[in-house]
């Protein structure tokens, strides 16, 4: 008998003894020291017996989070302890599944360590650690979709919105920043998933769809697409994105019964239009069409150029519109050269050849004039505008010679000299 009382006495004392070591820690974090409180609770959990502790793993929680915002610790010292304060707080779910002290705290540990992440990330990229923003904006997101998934309610009955968009859109931010490409793709595509509607957003939009453009992966693409054009109807990029998927790797008819279904969809879009005709001109004097009769291609190309240019004036259109007729103007001339017959039909038909040069020289003048004027009144020009400047003064010197008007011919021509 006296045996068995001395055992259920040792036990007493274990358990005494076991429960004054937690109360000491708890002494601790109530008296705001938190470090003291940190050690105490760290010795409690380290003894096997208290390793499945659920309060104790609570209380870890709370004072690693505590100690994460207090005193002068670094953003990793600071990152690490809070990241350790949700590690201890996700084991104590697991080991206490009615949650008997976050609910009586209303969540409040794990709002705070939320909001820590936030404010350290914050503080990080201010001081251009950005490195060290990004985890941390990583770990409150992670936190926060926590929060979310779990239902969790702050102490004022609050829940969390579906995205905290401020911290997706910083970490695409801060991931552009740090070249971590597949990362931001992922926080584009929860900004666009979320229907966004905010104009900054539409990078992330334009971003996904070009991703999926270049993925070759038409369901999604044309899933985003259509997003992008509900929320931003006005950006020209849908119509850009989608002319480039629907003519990759297209050529000749293929390629042209593509534009022409893209101008049935986009009736009013210059970009289509130009690119349409630049298409066909450059394919009228490329190898592709060695062999083949160009000749409703090359009536087809002022016609939709001047689609083109009705939409939008650019230089660019014009200059489009006046290199094809003067290139026209050539063609023709070495046609008619190559009639040697004295037959009235041979003289005929070289005479109508000759007069169809001159009269696309004049179809030229209005385009290269206007693109000439335009480059000229522009107060810097890119490389490829200053070549397009020179070629047009080139154009407009030739075209005055042939009209025998020497002075404006030497005008353009001493013109296209000061392009530098």
């Amino acid at each position: 008998m006296k045996k068995i009382v001395c055992i259920v006495f040792l036990l007493s004392s274990a358990c005494y003894l076991k429960a004054q070591e937690l109360e000491i820690a708890k002494a601790f974090i109530f008296g705001n020291q938190f470090d003291k409180g940190k050690e105490a609770i760290d010795k409690f959990l380290a003894k096997p017996a208290n390793a499945n502790n659920a309060e104790g793993w609570y209380y870890k929680a709370v004072v690693y989070g505590a100690a994460s915002r207090t005193g002068n610790k670094s953003f990793a010292e600071a990152n690490a302890m809070n990241r350790e304060s949700f590690n201890a707080l996700t084991k104590y779910k697991q080991l206490d599944p009615k949650e008997k002290f976050t609910k009586e705290e209303k969540n409040n540990t794990i709002f705070y360590e939320y909001s820590s992440f936030y404010d350290f990330a914050i503080r990080a990229y201010n001081a251009k650690f950005y490195d060290t923003s990004y985890a941390n904006f990583k770990d409150a997101l992670e936190l926060h979709d926590y929060i979310y998934t779990n239902k969790l309610v702050d102490s004022k009955g609050i829940m969390v919105p579906a995205l905290d968009t401020d911290i997706v859109w910083n970490m695409a931010v801060l991931g552009n920043e740090l070249k971590k490409k597949d990362e931001v793709q992922a926080s584009y595509k929860r900004l666009v998933d979320a229907d966004l509607k905010d104009q900054k957003y539409t990078e992330a939009y334009e971003a996904v769809v070009q991703h999926y453009q270049k993925a070759k992966d038409q369901a999604h693409f044309d899933e985003y697409l259509a997003k992008g054009k509900a929320n931003f109807p006005t950006d020209p990029y849908w119509e850009e994105i989608d002319m480039v998927n629907s003519t990759d790797g297209a050529t000749g008819d293929a390629l042209f019964k593509k534009y022409d279904e893209l101008g049935t969809k986009y009736p009013s879009s210059y970009t289509v239009w130009f690119y349409y005709a630049n298409d066909l001109n450059r394919y009228v004097y490329s190898d592709d069409s060695k062999n083949v009769d160009v000749t409703a291609y090359k009536k087809k190309i002022p016609e939709i150029g001047k689609k083109a240019l009705a939409i939008n004036n650019t230089p660019d259109a014009n200059m489009l519109l006046a290199n094809f007729y003067y290139n026209n103007s050539f063609d023709l001339g070495e046609a008619s050269g190559k009639i040697k017959g004295a037959k009235p039909d041979d003289v005929k038909k070289k005479t109508e050849l000759i007069t169809a040069s001159k009269r696309s020289l004049d179809d030229c003048l209005p385009y290269a004039m206007a693109a000439a004027d335009a480059y000229g009144k522009q107060a810097k020009l890119k490389s490829a505008e200053k070549s397009n400047y020179r070629l047009a003064c080139d154009m407009l010197s030739e075209i005055y010679r042939v009209k025998q008007d020497p002075k404006k011919a030497a005008e353009y021509k001493a013109k296209k000299e000061t392009i530098m």
